[in-house]
């Protein structure tokens, strides 16, 4: 299998960071291309520049789009090390593989938000306590997780003919 460099990882995360800026500001939702990418170098990079990479862009979101605390830089490596404790199992070049990893991923970043925003000082202001966990479940962490997972499979394709996987 061929070998993905410390370079090629940074170029196209430098490229998929401007991509992300663009899209937020342009449109009200956006795919989570950041988070694909992590995920597909924890399938096919060295686990080393994947936990490293996840790292990075984890933060680099955190600065750029949350101005929040640390927690997607933690999710982002907590999913990546899972993805590369759990990639010998199974079949990693198979779409479905990959899209029930990123729906796993997507739900926990989703559940996650609500729980720093909930608990948070200025969650009063920023999400009123009647709007329930479960209903943040049903009306934004699924909505989020479905149509990310629909854009996995195009998403990794294009990355693995970048990359020549």
């Amino acid at each position: 299998m061929r070998q993905i460099s410390r370079f090629q990882i940074y170029i196209v995360l430098f490229f998929l960071l401007i991509l992300s800026a663009i899209l937020n500001k342009l449109v009200g939702f956006k795919i989570n291309f950041l988070f694909i990418y992590v995920l597909f170098l924890g399938f096919y990079a060295e686990p080393r520049k994947s936990l490293e990479c996840a790292l990075i862009t984890g933060f680099f979101v955190d600065i750029l789009f949350m101005a929040s605390y640390p927690i997607t830089a933690i999710l982002y490596f907590l999913v990546v090390f899972l993805t590369i404790i759990l990639k010998d199992y199974f079949y990693k070049d198979s779409f479905l593989t990959q899209s029930i990893f990123s729906f796993i991923g997507f739900i926990a970043i989703g559940m996650m938000f609500y729980l720093t925003k909930y608990f948070s000082f200025s969650a009063q202001q920023i999400m009123p306590y009647e709007y329930s966990f479960f209903d943040y479940f049903k009306n934004i962490a699924i909505p989020y997780a479905l149509y990310n997972l629909i854009a996995t499979p195009p998403i990794m394709f294009s990355f693995s003919r970048i990359f020549n996987l």
